[in-house]
Protein backbone atom coordinates (compact mmCIF):
# COMPACT_ATOMS: atom_id res chain seq x y z
CA UNK A 1 0.00 0.00 0.00
CA UNK A 2 1.50 3.36 -1.04
CA UNK A 3 0.68 6.63 0.89
CA UNK A 4 -0.77 9.49 -0.28
CA UNK A 5 0.57 12.58 -1.21
CA UNK A 6 -0.31 15.53 1.02
CA UNK A 7 0.30 19.16 0.15
CA UNK A 8 1.16 21.58 3.02
CA UNK A 9 1.50 24.91 3.54
CA UNK A 10 -0.63 27.99 2.89
CA UNK A 11 -4.07 28.36 0.82
CA UNK A 12 -3.24 30.56 -1.61
CA UNK A 13 -5.46 33.98 -2.38
CA UNK A 14 -6.73 32.90 -5.91
CA UNK A 15 -8.74 29.74 -3.81
CA UNK A 16 -10.43 32.45 -1.73
CA UNK A 17 -11.49 34.38 -4.70
CA UNK A 18 -12.42 31.36 -6.62
CA UNK A 19 -14.50 30.53 -4.17
CA UNK A 20 -16.29 33.78 -3.51
CA UNK A 21 -16.76 33.89 -7.69
CA UNK A 22 -18.13 30.34 -7.15
CA UNK A 23 -21.08 32.29 -4.74
CA UNK A 24 -21.78 34.97 -7.52
CA UNK A 25 -23.24 38.22 -6.18
CA UNK A 26 -20.30 39.04 -3.35
CA UNK A 27 -23.15 40.47 -1.22
CA UNK A 28 -23.75 36.59 -0.26
CA UNK A 29 -20.46 36.00 0.69
CA UNK A 30 -20.83 39.34 3.33
CA UNK A 31 -24.34 38.25 4.61
CA UNK A 32 -23.13 34.41 5.12
CA UNK A 33 -19.83 35.75 7.35
CA UNK A 34 -22.02 38.23 9.21
CA UNK A 35 -24.56 35.30 9.58
CA UNK A 36 -22.06 32.88 10.93
CA UNK A 37 -20.73 35.43 13.36
CA UNK A 38 -23.62 35.73 15.01
CA UNK A 39 -24.34 32.28 15.38
CA UNK A 40 -20.91 32.28 16.99
CA UNK A 41 -21.58 35.56 19.12
CA UNK A 42 -24.61 33.46 20.22
CA UNK A 43 -23.26 30.25 21.14
CA UNK A 44 -20.50 32.16 23.58
CA UNK A 45 -23.22 34.50 24.89
CA UNK A 46 -25.02 31.50 25.66
CA UNK A 47 -22.38 29.47 27.08
CA UNK A 48 -21.76 32.93 29.26
CA UNK A 49 -24.94 33.16 30.02
CA UNK A 50 -25.53 29.39 31.77
CA UNK A 51 -22.21 29.92 33.67
CA UNK A 52 -23.94 33.10 35.14
CA UNK A 53 -27.29 31.42 35.89
CA UNK A 54 -25.08 28.02 37.71
CA UNK A 55 -23.11 30.16 39.47
CA UNK A 56 -25.67 32.79 40.73
CA UNK A 57 -23.20 35.39 39.89
CA UNK A 58 -25.25 38.94 38.88
CA UNK A 59 -27.07 40.36 42.21
CA UNK A 60 -30.32 41.03 42.22
CA UNK A 61 -31.01 38.07 39.69
CA UNK A 62 -33.48 35.78 41.23
CA UNK A 63 -34.10 32.71 39.19
CA UNK A 64 -37.07 34.03 36.53
CA UNK A 65 -34.80 37.06 35.38
CA UNK A 66 -31.99 34.42 34.62
CA UNK A 67 -35.19 32.42 32.69
CA UNK A 68 -35.58 35.40 30.87
CA UNK A 69 -32.71 36.40 29.52
CA UNK A 70 -31.80 33.01 28.41
CA UNK A 71 -35.12 32.51 26.46
CA UNK A 72 -34.80 35.55 24.97
CA UNK A 73 -31.61 34.67 23.28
Amino acid sequence: MLDEERLTGEVKWSTYTRYLQAVGNWWWAVIISIALVMEQAATVGNSLMLGYWSEARINGFSQGDYMAVYAGK
